[in-house]
């Protein structure tokens, strides 16, 4: 992601993704895990943000570690998101969030990102409809996966969901397609340098929540950002009371 012209400087959370166990109980002690750790997360954020000289910080989270920041997100609350000033919108802590590949049913993510929404931030999802980890994923848990993007699946129109599918690798698992794709880093880089909208980026509506991708980038640069083009889309401004 970084360029001669772009530095970034990478923070890394990891957490015990394996509980451990096998059978029934595993999903059980996935979830447990994965909010405790979402909260050892919460503190490691609420760290870097009382860091003034740090900067703009982004957060992207990969596959299971949605879940993990999404209780990170839910722990923090607003108020721990958000920078409350009387009579005008809330300022977000952080600047982009993105979830890439994200391994979370449409219910949990919904709840868990709320904060992340009502303190402004700018929220978008990563995926593709070949992603075979997630596919096993959903077929176990018997729900569906944000990360599929599949058609019918209830997806937050607060949020800009991209279908990377047009250029996941064949015969590949599509899984790491977000940190493997050229495309995609640049539209990622587009998302975290320049804060534009999807309609901005090159990207075609494929419905009325979800863009996608081309295979091939459109010929000629991206329009340049222009005021109140890194706005929250589709959920107006939360203002402090």
């Amino acid at each position: 992601l970084a360029t001669p012209d772009y530095e970034l400087v990478p923070l890394m959370f990891s957490w015990p993704s394996d509980p451990g166990i096998t059978g029934m109980n595993y999903d059980q002690a996935r979830n447990k895990q994965s909010r405790i750790s979402g909260y050892d997360l919460a503190r490691f954020l609420k760290e870097i943000a009382a860091t003034t000289d740090i900067g703009t910080v982004h957060i992207i989270a990969h596959s299971m570690g949605a879940e993990v920041l999404g209780y990170a997100i839910e722990k923090l609350g607003v108020s721990g998101m958000g920078l409350a000033q009387a009579g005008k919108a809330v300022q977000p802590v952080f600047r982009q969030i993105v979830f890439a590949a994200p391994d979370v049913t449409p219910r949990i993510f919904s709840e868990v990102i709320e904060p992340a929404i009502a303190s402004n931030h700018l929220v978008t999802t990563y995926g593709a409809s070949t992603d075979l980890p997630l596919w096993l994923s959903s077929i176990k848990s018997r729900e569906a996966r944000i990360g599929r993007v599949a058609p019918g699946t209830r997806l937050p129109e607060c949020v800009d969901t991209v279908d990377v599918t047009a250029v996941t690798s064949k015969g590949g698992l599509s899984h790491s397609t977000w940190a493997e794709s050229p495309r995609v880093l640049d539209d990622l880089r587009l998302v975290l340098r320049d804060g534009l909208k999807p309609s901005l980026r090159g990207l075609v509506k494929r419905d009325r929540v979800v863009w996608a991708l081309p295979a091939r980038a459109a010929k000629g640069k991206p329009a340049s950002p222009s005021p109140g083009t890194a706005v929250l889309r589709g959920c107006g401004q939360y203002s402090a009371k």
